[in-house]
């Protein structure tokens, strides 16, 4: 019987132990979300301001956005998965990202800002997600398979040491 106690209260205490130490990794989740958010909002700016200013219609805008959306999407899903699933997401996100600024950096500092409805701006709104979204799965496959053979390399060299 008091063995039973024993471990009925070592049991409860460490229920409590993971129950305290829930909101703190609740917390730390939701500021990573609440910066991921912010990221987000500024680099739609850079995608919509574009869009809006030459004056497409909204399914163009939309497919502008794409990219980021499921780049956020991904990352947002994968911040309490494997490192493997937030290794590819976060591939994903910033190749995305960093396709969009570019495209957003052709269009403010180039001609196609002076000459507005032209058709390269046309044909650079419609091929950018689709070289966005390319890019993006090249990068995560890659940055996936980094991070497993990384792991697989860790896991081995740790092994043969012992």
């Amino acid at each position: 019987m008091k063995t039973q106690l024993i471990i009925a209260k070592q049991l409860s205490g460490g229920m409590r132990k993971r129950i305290e130490a829930k909101p703190t990794a609740n917390l730390r989740n939701r500021q990573k979300i609440i910066w991921l958010s912010i990221t987000y909002a500024l680099l739609l700016g850079s995608v919509l301001y574009p869009g809006l200013h030459e004056g497409f219609a909204g399914s163009v805008i939309l497919w502008n956005c794409l990219p980021l959306t499921v780049g956020f999407i991904l990352v947002a899903t994968a911040l309490r998965k494997s490192k493997g699933r937030l290794a590819g997401s976060i591939g994903f996100s910033l190749t995305t990202a960093v396709v969009a600024l570019f495209f957003f950096g052709a269009w403010l500092f180039s001609p196609l800002d002076r000459e507005p409805h032209s058709g390269t701006t046309t044909l650079a709104f419609i091929y950018a997600p689709l070289l966005s979204l390319a890019f993006g799965t090249m990068v995560s496959g890659l940055a996936w398979l980094g991070s497993r053979s990384l792991g697989r390399d860790l896991i081995h060299s740790t092994k043969t040491q012992i």
